[in-house]
């Protein structure tokens, strides 16, 4: 179970915080369900699941549930954001993301969650503990940081 919520949450966090530029978000926000960058991003997340999950069909429910719900919930997001604060609906948007990889690992390993990691799953755990430091801090902290509207640097500073 954990190697696979592992596997999972990383591909997430590739996919969401590091393999999605700034313009795709903002093409998104713009042309919502017309935007290229929106199946762009979901293709990247379905390609991602699938190779963390070595094409394992044993997980196709994943390979289908996990690409189609991140759509859902992203085109969800993309059309209350002129009518719900922002950070709510970043917040909102990861939870969601969370909940789907959740409810999936507990499908497919029913039983309690095992703690007693293998050197394979302490290097997963490791790696997405850097990339949610790394990426997913730092557009959370965009995020709350976005409430202050601040004049952008000129060079005659």
């Amino acid at each position: 179970m954990i190697s696979f919520l592992l596997k999972a949450l990383i591909a997430h966090v590739l996919g969401d915080f590091v393999f999605q530029p700034d313009r795709w978000v903002k093409d998104k926000q713009l042309k919502k369900g017309k935007s290229k960058f929106l199946y762009f991003h979901i293709i990247i997340h379905a390609g991602l699941l699938s190779v963390l999950l070595q094409f394992n069909f044993e997980f196709w429910l994943a390979f289908l549930v996990i690409p189609i719900s991140h759509y859902l919930i992203d085109i969800i997001k993309i059309y209350l954001e002129k009518r719900i604060n922002s950070r709510y609906l970043f917040v909102f948007d990861q939870l969601a993301h969370l909940v789907v990889i959740l409810g999936l690992a507990w499908y497919y390993y029913p039983q309690l969650i095992n703690f007693d990691f293998q050197v394979s799953n302490t290097l997963l755990l490791l790696l997405l503990s850097i990339l949610l430091l790394t990426y997913g801090v730092a557009v959370f902290i965009k995020v709350i940081m976005s409430i202050w509207d601040l004049p952008e640097d000129s060079d005659q500073d």
